[in-house]
């Protein structure tokens, strides 16, 4: 940009999923004057909005915050986006850039807290509070100050002028008098005749309540003297004597209490010591002991569980131990009577042999048989059957001694064998397994007891061993809990014995305070300590009142003073402004007047003969006014040194093509002393803009995408 660089102005807008925006958009902001020309639903107002909702969140974006109800039901993001609500805003600041970035989470709720982010050009970064915090300290606007001097709303446009209380800020704002004001509003609002007024009530107030304690003081005595003797404390010794007995024997059984369950006493208040400390250790000692008496307790029952686990693993050992030698011996004993596993074993292999060679023989039996058979049915089908068919000699008896043969054959005594086998090797398999289930019943059994054992030893101090004697070691243990669970019992009926005691000694203390009041009479009342610093603060507080009272004052006078001195460029900077845009003929019409009364000065627009002039225009006159008080505004902002921008959005309603030339040329003037961003639909202010006199202007055509998803923007 030509001409001097403005202390802080933005350079870069991104968007994304803002609104109307769906995916990232981008705008380049580093010119005197951008111009963005779209139809309506562009995407130039969610642009627009996406700066102030980086700068002021929820402010800008709800209607109870931002003070536009058509902002009522809003959602910012983009109908159907699944990713976050991001945008950044990039800053010409000393140095360098910054980068302000604000986001929502996808699917954040409106109430819930954004991400606020500050990239500087020292790489320092910022979030959250920090954030708002650096941009109040560089002087940038906050909500309110940003619709008066920063932006024209298309719902809020003449706000600036008709309400009361953002005229006259604006004006102060203009005349240089911002502190004087905020000084004296703020002052105003410690409302310090009503801070005065209310001391002196409450000092009335607590004169008569101490009057009236005063008139009767017997009521809380015997209040008191009744409570005391339902705890057995007689009326006639509740004095000192006895509070300092009660206290010091509250204290003694304290520490006795603390010696025996071994609580560290250090704590213990001294018996002269102040009242109030010693009340707040009796309330806090009961707590103390119930957390000793927590930790006993738990160790009671660990004990006690060991002496149960201990109990329990002990008996189950000596039966497994008998049962364990019960299967040794009947292993043993077949063992003896039967021989090993690998000896009968041995004899089924034996067994095995001959059945196999009874097997053979079987099988050469039945081959003799069926050979025998074969030379039966050979000689009866020989053609002579009297010689025989192999040596051929006469042999006419051959069939028939063949046929002995085979009737000399006996019954198959192999059978009986057989069997005989057969039992003998079911004998040793019964056997076999006899011994096996025995020798598996004694390994069980061996290793349920050293598990048993095992167990044993784990529950058993370090150092101890099994031989050592389990019923003494109980024994032990059980002396312990039975210790624990008297030591419990003591600490219980302690903490009984004490609240008890620790009310008496409270009642006695309180007792001879109400003695002490009872003794002041109603004319020493002002004479007590106590009222007397009440009195020093109530007078202090009335002192410091009339100081304020005195301070607002002053800041209206100066604010009066200093007001009559620069209303005159105020005038005509406004008059220039609106004669600019509505014509020349208009020039001199718009003018700055003040109302003073006792406590504020207002400021309101009236015309060349004092009458309030918004009541007399038309609707384009009443647009030209509103802008004309916004470019006064930003210029005198901006002469001070101060950040100023201006963002408008659609600015030429309601007015026609000459006062839209005329509001072009404003523009470009306002262009020369801070960044201007406006926009517009195409026509005639769009023209005039594009031939304004600014040197250094940038234009952008916003259409929207051929899915409807986004906004294309493209320079002119």
């Amino acid at each position: 940009m030509s001409g001097e660089r403005f202390p802080i102005r933005p350079v870069l807008l991104i968007a994304e999923n803002f609104r109307g925006l769906a995916k990232e958009h981008s705008l380049d902001l580093d010119r005197e004057l951008t111009v963005l020309v779209g139809r309506n639903g562009a995407g130039k107002s969610s642009l627009l909005v996406a700066m102030e909702w980086c700068l002021f969140g929820a402010e800008a974006t709800r209607k109870s915050d931002s003070g536009i109800a058509e902002r009522g039901d809003w959602s910012l993001a983009y109908d159907g986006a699944a990713g976050d609500v991001r945008v950044t805003l990039e800053l010409a600041v000393e140095g360098g850039l910054a980068r302000l970035t604000r986001c929502r989470t996808a699917g954040g709720k409106a109430r819930q807290e954004d991400d606020l982010l500050l990239e500087l050009s020292d790489e320092e970064v910022l979030r959250g509070k920090e954030v708002q915090d650096w941009l109040a300290w560089n002087q940038l606007p906050d909500w309110k100050a940003w619709k008066r001097s920063f932006c024209q709303h298309q719902e809020l446009s003449r706000a600036r002028v008709t309400e009361a209380a953002d005229r006259s800020t604006a004006i102060a704002g203009m005349l240089g008098l911002d502190e004087y004001r905020k000084v004296s509003d703020d002052l105003k609002k410690l409302k310090v005749k009503r801070l005065e007024q209310r001391a002196t009530e409450e000092l009335a107030s607590l004169q008569g309540d101490q009057l009236r304690a005063l008139e009767r003081p017997g009521l809380e005595l015997r209040d008191l003297e009744n409570q005391l003797e339902r705890h057995g404390v007689a009326v006639a010794q509740a004095g000192e004597a006895e509070l300092e007995r009660r206290t010091a024997a509250l204290i003694t059984s304290a520490q006795g209490l603390a010696g025996r369950l071994g609580i560290d006493d250090s704590g213990l208040p001294d018996a002269d010591g102040p009242a109030a400390e010693l009340q707040k250790w009796a309330q806090r000692w009961p707590t103390e002991v119930r957390r000793m008496l927590d930790v006993l307790s738990r160790e009671r029952g660990e004990l006690a569980g060991r002496v149960q686990s201990l109990g329990a693993s002990f008996e189950a050992l000596e039966p497994a131990r008998r049962a364990e030698a019960d299967s040794r011996n009947v292993r043993d004993r077949l063992a003896t009577e039967l021989g090993s596993v690998d000896g009968l074993r041995g004899q089924r292999a034996v067994l095995a042999e001959k059945r196999t060679g009874l097997e053979a023989e079987r099988q050469r039996r039945d081959a003799l048989g069926s050979l025998l058979r074969d030379a039966v049915a050979v000689v009866k089908d020989a053609q002579a059957p009297d010689r025989c068919p192999v040596c051929d000699q006469d042999r006419s008896d051959l069939e028939r001694a063949i046929q002995a043969k085979l009737d000399e054959r006996a019954p198959d005594s192999l059978e009986g064998e057989f069997a005989d086998l057969d039992a003998r090797d079911a004998k040793l398999q019964e056997q076999i397994t006899k011994l096996e289930e025995a020798g598996a019943a004694c390994e069980t059994n061996q290793r349920k007891v050293r598990a048993l054992e095992e167990q044993v030893r784990g529950q058993l101090p370090v150092g101890a061993s099994e031989s050592a004697s389990i019923d003494e070691l109980q024994r032990g243990w059980q002396e312990d809990v039975r210790r624990l669970g008297l030591q419990c019992e003591a600490g219980e009926a302690h903490i009984t014995q004490h609240r008890g005691d620790a009310e008496v000694v409270a009642i006695l203390a309180k007792l001879r305070d109400a003695r002490a009041r009872a003794r002041v009479a109603a004319g020493e009342l002002t004479e007590t300590p106590e009222f007397q610093e009440l009195q020093g603060v109530i007078d202090a507080a009335a002192g410091f009142a009339s100081d304020l009272e005195a301070l607002g004052s002053l800041a209206r006078q100066l604010e009066d003073e200093r007001s009559d001195e620069r209303i005159a460029s105020v005038n005509e900077s406004i008059d220039s402004y609106f004669s600019m845009i509505v014509g020349a003929s208009q020039r001199g019409r718009v003018r700055v007047q003040p109302k003073k009364t006792a406590t504020k000065v207002s400021y309101q627009l009236v015309d060349e003969r004092a009458r309030v002039i918004t009541g007399l225009m038309n609707q384009a006159a009443f647009n030209a006014l509103s802008l004309a008080a916004l470019f006064a505004s930003a210029e005198s902002r901006a002469r001070q040194g101060l950040p100023q921008f201006l963002v408008l959005d659609d600015p030429g309603q309601n007015l026609d093509d000459a006062h839209q030339a005329g509001l072009a040329s404003a523009l470009a003037t306002c262009a020369g002393f801070a960044p201007v961003l406006v926009a517009t639909i195409p026509g005639a202010l769009a023209e005039a803009l594009s031939k304004a006199d600014a040197k250094d202007v940038r234009t952008f055509s916003l259409t929207r995408t051929d899915d409807g998803t986004g906004t294309l923007v493209r320079e002119a």
